[in-house]
């Protein structure tokens, strides 16, 4: 990984730390956890896609999405079986599960590996910082909920680091090198 790139992964890490700040501070007691596990998902995100690009490359992007689904699947199984509802799961609830791990999931894994094939690791971890951002539009344009100015601040941060992990701002630190 170049410098520029390592930078730009920081900023974009940072910048969803300053994303989420006011839930941290003045959020429920849960929301911390759930924060402090989006942004662990991030960490393993990270590792995962240097893995994959030193160890799986050149392989089929459909083999190792559908790799990785099966083995998380399988170690998932005994948190499944300990939560397992008490009531019966109506057939169109197993139906959606179906479709957002298939079409969705499935999907955009596959096409995740292929950008680690194809760009890099650095740039394919990069845009995973752009998550929350779209997790912000959704919540403020589904949900109602507010956006502050330094949330848009921390989008700003994330997306200027993302443009600096993936490259397109490398000019920058060359010439200020």
């Amino acid at each position: 990984m170049r410098f520029g790139q390592a930078i730009g992964l920081i900023l974009g890490l940072a910048g969803v730390v300053i994303l989420a700040w006011s839930t941290l501070i003045n959020g429920a007691s849960a929301l911390p956890l759930a924060i402090g596990a989006a942004l662990l998902a991030t960490l393993f995100y990270g590792f995962a896609v240097n893995y994959s690009k030193r160890h799986l490359a050149g392989m089929n992007p459909f083999l190792v999405a559908f790799g990785s689904q099966l083995f998380a699947s399988i170690l998932l199984i005994p948190l499944a079986l300990y939560f397992w509802p008490k009531h019966s799961v109506a057939p169109s609830t197993w139906a959606c599960v179906a479709a957002l791990g298939v079409v969705c999931t499935g999907f955009a894994y596959v096409l995740f590996f292929r950008l680690v094939e194809r760009v890099g690791a650095a740039y394919a971890a990069s845009v995973t910082f752009l998550i929350p951002i779209f997790g912000m539009i959704w919540g403020a344009a589904f949900l109602g909920e507010t956006i502050t100015l330094v949330m848009i601040a921390g989008c700003a941060i994330v997306l200027f680091g993302t443009a600096l992990a993936s490259g397109k701002l490398g000019w920058m630190l060359a010439r200020s090198a």
